[in-house]
């Protein structure tokens, strides 16, 4: 009869919280990441990452408490400042655009999550997956 004690501890696993995997960033190293790529960035990927950054920096929503309503926005604020759209030929460096944005936002300790519509494109990600792995959907 095999020990059900091993058996038990070999299936049990610490799974990370989707903010524990987003927080999981030393912040130096993100911001070291963002200035490296700004000086290899075109001008019009600079012009989109300052419009990224100056609401990254200028936008914070309060998670903990809902009483101070000074310092927070409602939901439906944040979502609307935070969506950016940005299409471009293949090969104009879409991707390395979306990574140091990812960085940008890791380096000032905000949560930011790679999400893509195909497996290939989620690789290529920091840190990126599916929508349907990382949603379960």
């Amino acid at each position: 009869m095999p020990d059900m004690d091993l058996i038990i501890d070999r299936h049990l696993y610490v799974v990370p919280t989707l903010l524990e995997i987003a927080r999981n960033y030393v912040t130096e190293e993100q911001s070291k990441y963002v200035d490296e790529c700004l000086l290899t960035m075109n001008s019009d990927q600079k012009e989109l990452f300052e419009v990224v950054r100056e609401l990254v920096e200028s936008t914070t929503i309060n998670l903990n408490d809902s009483s101070d309503s000074s310092s927070s926005v409602s939901e439906e604020e944040y979502c609307q400042k935070k969506i950016i759209w940005f299409d471009a030929f293949g090969g104009t460096g879409k991707t390395f655009l979306a990574n140091a944005i990812l960085a940008l936002s890791r380096s000032l300790d905000k949560v930011a999550l790679a999400v893509s519509s195909s497996g290939i494109s989620a690789t290529l990600l920091t840190d990126g997956v599916t929508a349907h792995a990382r949603l379960k959907i």
